[in-house]
C-alpha cells in the first residue's frame, strides 16, 4: 500500500486499518444503546484519542485510543423493609416500591 498523509479522512487506516474497525464497533455500540433506550435524553459520546510523539530522523509515533462513553443503565429503584429476624433487608420480587404489596397467590392463600 503506498504511502498516504494523515488526514482525517485517512485516519481509520492507522495502525494496519485496525483503528476504522475500532471505531465502527464504538459506533455499532452507541447505535445499540440508542435503540436499546435512546428516548432517555441522554449523551452517547464517541471518544477518539490521538497522541503524537516524535522520534528521531523525523519520525513521529502515532498513538491511538478509541472509546465510547454510554450512561449507565438504572433500573427501577426498590424499596426493602429492615427485618431483623430475617437478618436483613427484604424485598418484594414481585413489586418492586413496595415490600409489602400482595400477590394473587398471597390472597388466594389466605382464603
Amino acid at each position: 500500500m503506498p504511502k498516504v498523509p494523515l488526514q482525517s479522512m485517512t485516519l481509520n487506516m492507522l495502525s494496519d486499518g485496525f483503528t476504522g474497525k475500532v471505531i465502527e464497533e464504538n459506533l455499532a455500540q452507541i447505535v445499540k444503546d440508542l435503540i436499546e433506550r435512546g428516548r432517555d435524553g441522554k449523551t452517547r459520546t464517541l471518544v477518539i484519542s490521538l497522541d503524537f510523539t516524535p522520534h528521531d530522523q523525523g519520525k513521529v509515533q502515532v498513538d491511538v485510543k478509541v472509546g465510547s462513553k454510554l450512561p449507565p443503565w438504572r433500573p427501577v429503584k426498590t424499596i426493602a423493609q429492615i427485618d431483623e429476624r430475617a437478618g436483613g433487608l427484604l424485598f418484594n420480587t414481585d413489586c418492586a416500591d413496595n415490600p409489602d404489596q400482595a400477590t394473587i397467590d398471597d390472597v388466594l392463600r389466605d382464603r
